[in-house]
This record gives structure tokens, sequence and C-alpha cells, in this order.
């Protein structure tokens, strides 16, 4: 008896120094936006997102680039990829807003599944389109962001950044503007002072 009374303190002293498991959970959302379009429309939608992740560096981008292998396959991807997205960018054309033979069923069904699950969709027009059948019926009444309208681009990138709590930079060809004009007003005032100091030494 006496043994298994200091088998049992033991025992009782261990369970009380061991730490209980911690448990780590995942962030809410892996990407800030997933990118919805027509892979015939792969190298604008490109140049789109290059614009996005250079004005946004830190912004979390899931975009397709491989394509459709086995279909059971691809739906787990999507679904996955925009269940860990915060937005969805519908990028709006011919190829991925229309119905019939030639179109883009994957973007259809993508953005069913990001609006059954509450995502927000923001409908980008690439150049020259506009909603159509389905696509008008379910985001008419949406705001569209024309991707040729530098001022709708802006107001997009602010409020993706302010969403996302994440830095916009500004652009680059602003950015050298600021420093040109630095340099000359430098420039001019060190030619002001050096003018003065002249007429003062003659």
């Amino acid at each position: 008896l006496l043994f298994g009374n200091v088998i049992w303190e033991r025992v009782k002293r261990i369970s009380t120094t061991v730490a209980p498991p911690t448990i780590q959970m995942s962030a809410a959302h892996n990407y800030d936006v997933f990118i919805s379009y027509s892979r015939k429309d792969l190298e604008e939608v490109s140049t789109f997102v290059e614009m996005l992740k250079t004005r946004i560096p830190t912004l979390e981008v899931w975009m397709d680039l491989e394509g459709i292998t086995a279909a059971d396959e691809f739906d787990e991807k999507i679904i996955s990829a925009i269940d860990a997205s915060s937005y969805v960018i519908f990028a709006v054309s011919p190829n991925s807003n229309s119905i019939g033979e030639g179109s883009s069923k994957w973007t259809k069904k993508e953005l069913v599944y990001a609006k059954n699950t509450g995502k927000k969709v923001i409908p980008v027009l690439l150049s020259g389109a506009e909603l159509n059948n389905w696509f008008l019926f379910e985001f008419g009444r949406v705001d569209c962001i024309d991707s040729t309208n530098k001022h709708q681009i802006e107001k997009l990138l602010k409020n993706i950044a302010k969403w996302s709590n994440k830095e916009l930079v500004k652009p680059q060809k602003e950015k050298k503007v600021q420093n040109t004009l630095i340099m000359e007003t430098f420039i001019s005032t060190a030619l002001t002072i050096l003018g003065g100091y002249g007429v003062n030494k003659a």
C-alpha cells in the first residue's frame, strides 16, 4: 500500500508539471485576392495582376496558371483557393462571361461558389468588355471597374489596400516626377545661393 501511494504521488507531480498541448490556429485567409478569368485572356490578366502586385507589393494573389488536369482535382483546388481568399476579382471579357460553345465554364462555377460562400466579387472589365447574359443578371448592380480607366483603377487599388490592410505604393512614373522636381528645386536653390554669393564677392 505504501509503495502504491508513492507511485500515485509521483504520477500527480508529473501531471501537474507537464504543460497542456498548444493548439495552433491557422490564419483565416492565406490569400487576399482570387483571380477568376478565362485562360484565353492570360496575357492581359497577367499584366493586370503584375500591376496589382507592383502597387501593393505584399498583396497575396491566387491565380491558376497551370490549367485544368483532372476535373475532380481541379474542383478541389479551386474551392480551396476561394475559401482561402478574402476577395474575388472577376476579369470580364467575351471569353469569361459568355455562355455557350467556346466560353469559360469555370468562371461561372467559381463565381457561383464565391457568391454562395459570401465572398466579395469585384468585376474588372478588360479592354472593351461588358457584362453579358447570366453574369449581367447576377452582377449587373455591382460597380464594375474599367481596366482602361486610370481613375477607376486607382480607386480599386486604394480599396484593396485598405480592405487587406496593405501598403499602397505610388506609381513608378509619379516617383520619378517627384524626384525630378526635388532635384530641380535643389539646383535652383543652389544657383540662387551661388549667384548671391558671387554678387557679394564682387
